[in-house]
């Protein structure tokens, strides 16, 4: 036998597997030292981000040494808009478990702060209830989505977590962004790259490969949150787009798998908790009609909605529920003609139809600020493959809802707005918060629905009552009114500032909210009333217009005048304040006084044509009676 055949046989012999091992242990053994190599240089990853899709501007730490005590660490200054003020030691003490709240405003506690969310909840009942010292930080920023979320865990996966509590669910849509082309990659390759984003090879790779890359093909946001909805007059900028919703849904999976590999890199557990919303109570934020009906169609579902009103109008149930079913096969995407069908079926007693319908709104909303089915199914998918687990916040909230209400759909009894849960939801979410983490044997002690532990429970929920602020609650009630008043839900912001007048009694901005609620509901007299509250407590130059709009609607034109000379005065480069002084002054006579304000009205807004027919009219009076009779 040759030489040549003896080496073959030998190769024969080595199973593929192992010629596999032999050939990639050089490759593999270059890539670890070059990684050293590099780490020991300080290069940096791609970005803080690890994020194939979004990067960031800047990054800003949530965290920094304290200026009294460079050893512990507290939330930079510049972050207290977006997050509570917390304080931890940067070195984690012996025996000592630490956990960090990350998510959005609902684990920041909003409307009100940490004081009143589940995470002061942990915070407080954790160590009475297993004997063990715990850390519990509020990490949850206001509007922050799923990428700024994991953002964060970055940051906080360097000081040494035992445990990441992730409720980041309801703001996916809430800033704009574009994918370009992004989502043309399969989804390996974009878990992939978000795995070896962290590693400095592929760092200094990337940026060879792609020197010359647009900056089109990753977006790039602002260092914080930038909303949509903070530059129009409620929900205007958002319309359907089916595409771009799938690609969010897309990237808020491979944030979730993000997160799950940061919490475990850092040698940390994870816990997600399942969204849970406002769905009875609460109506969409925007509603369209579907643009491929015809103008007969468009017709067709406008009078079945009158029809539906006027049903409800005159309490006949039975053919308001028909219209709106009607409206519905016209356009079965119409978001507020499925709530105001499940409002009905709930009036009738049909709540399981009500539900559905209830959560069909919810899915066709075009502003989607309550987290989609979607985003529920894609959590327990994520959870389910990844072995990550839940805390079941959906279920077992409709579970406490059907036990104390016997009805199917969550309102406003668990929550103060769309997606904001009651005080007393907080707790329930933390008790169920350490049921998990008990069955799971991530926490020792007491079974917490055990008789034993309900005094440590009470004592707790006693203790964080007598710490509530009553100032803060009710500055808290009043900027959720503002919000929903903004927005246009007026249903929905008129009882919120009502609760902050019970706190403070003489808040102008509240009473003002109120009164503007009660014009849009078609109560008059009651928005009168709070007018009138308003103005005795002290002056509020917003309310002059809108109250003197109301006088003029009352036929009271002599008050009116009052408040619109007070806008005027306020307001001076203001061109509605003056064409309503001048509709004021025609009503009473007054002549030359309307066509002095419409002729200020014009200069303002030389092409507003209310002001140039009402100013032609008051001219045509005014020569009419000062031409002598024949």
């Amino acid at each position: 036998m040759s030489l040549n055949q003896v080496k073959a046989k030998r190769r024969r012999k080595i199973p593929w597997h192992r010629r596999l091992i032999y050939a990639s242990l050089p490759t593999l053994l270059l890539f670890v030292g070059l990684e050293l190599a590099l780490r020991l240089a300080d290069s940096q990853p791609v970005s803080p981000t690890a994020d194939p899709l979004v990067g960031f501007s800047a990054y800003h730490p949530l965290f920094v040494p304290s200026p009294q005590d460079p050893t512990r660490l507290v939330t930079a200054p510049n972050k207290l808009v977006w997050f509570n003020a917390q304080a931890f030691p940067k070195r984690k003490a012996p025996g000592t478990r630490r956990v960090f709240c990350v998510g959005g405003s609902t684990t920041f506690g909003r409307p009100y702060s940490d004081n009143a969310s589940y995470s002061n909840w942990l915070r407080r009942v954790l160590p009475a209830l297993t004997g063990q010292d715990w850390e519990v930080i509020n990490a949850g920023g206001v509007s922050y989505a799923s990428y700024r979320v994991a953002n964060v865990m970055e940051e906080l996966a360097q000081y040494e977590p035992d445990l990441f509590i992730v409720y980041s669910v309801h703001n996916e849509f809430l800033e704009r962004r574009t994918y370009a082309d992004l989502f043309d990659r399969p989804s390996w390759l974009l878990s992939t790259q978000a795995v070896l984003a962290h590693s400095r090879v592929y760092s200094l790779c990337d940026r060879w490969l792609h020197a010359d890359r647009p900056p089109a093909i990753q977006t790039t946001l602002p260092a914080e949150v930038d909303e949509r909805l903070n530059h129009t007059v409620g929900p205007t900028d958002y319309h359907r787009d089916d595409v771009w919703r799938d690609q969010v849904l897309a990237h808020y999976r491979l944030n979730l798998q993000r997160m799950v590999a940061i919490a475990r890199q850092a040698g940390a557990e994870i816990l997600f908790i399942t969204p849970a919303s406002n769905e009875a109570d609460c109506s969409p934020f925007k509603s369209e009609l579907n643009e491929i009906l015809t103008l007969a169609e468009q017709q067709e579902f406008a009078d079945a909605i009158a029809a539906a009103e006027a049903a409800i109008e005159s309490d006949d149930l039975g053919t308001a529920a028909a219209q709106w079913s009607l409206a519905l096969q016209i356009d079965p995407q119409h978001a507020n003609t499925h709530y105001c069908y499940a409002q009905t079926l709930s009036q009738l007693g049909q709540a399981d139809a009500a539900h559905r319908a209830f959560r069909t709104a919810i899915e066709n909303d075009i502003c989607p600020l309550r987290a989609t089915a979607d985003i529920s199914t894609m959590l327990r998918q994520v959870a389910g493959q990844l072995s990550v687990p839940l805390v079941d916040f959906e279920q077992r909230l409709h579970d406490q809802c059907q036990r104390e209400t016997s009805q199917p759909s969550l309102g406003g009894r668990y929550f103060l707005d769309h997606v904001h849960p009651t005080p007393d939801v907080h707790r329930m979410l933390a008790m169920w918060i350490i049921d998990a983490l008990q069955q799971l044997q991530l926490a020792g002690g007491t079974k917490i629905f055990a008789t034993e532990s309900q005094p440590i429970v009470d004592r707790v929920e006693s203790d964080i009552a007598a710490s509530m602020d009553r100032n803060e609650q009710g500055v808290a009630l009043r900027n959720l009114a503002k919000v929903l008043h903004w927005s246009g839900k007026y249903a929905e912001a008129a009882p919120r500032a009502s609760d902050a007048l019970e706190l403070l009694p003489r808040d102008l901005e509240s009473r003002y909210v109120l009164a503007d609620c009660l014009t849009n509901l078609g109560e008059p007299q009651a928005s009168m009333s709070q007018y009138e509250l308003l103005f005795e407590d002290g002056e509020f130059p917003r309310a002059y217009i809108p109250y003197a709009e109301l006088l003029v609607a009352q036929g009271n034109f002599a008050k009116a005048r009052s408040y619109a000379l007070l806008a005027v005065l306020a307001t001076p480069e203001n061109a509605y304040a003056y064409l309503l002084l001048g509709k004021i002054h025609f009503e009473l006579g007054e002549i030359p006084f309307a066509i002095d304000a419409l002729e200020q009205a014009s200069q303002l807004s030389p092409g507003n044509t209310a002001t140039q027919e009402l100013l032609k009219s008051a001219r045509q009076v005014s020569q009419q009676t000062s031409t002598p009779p024949p």
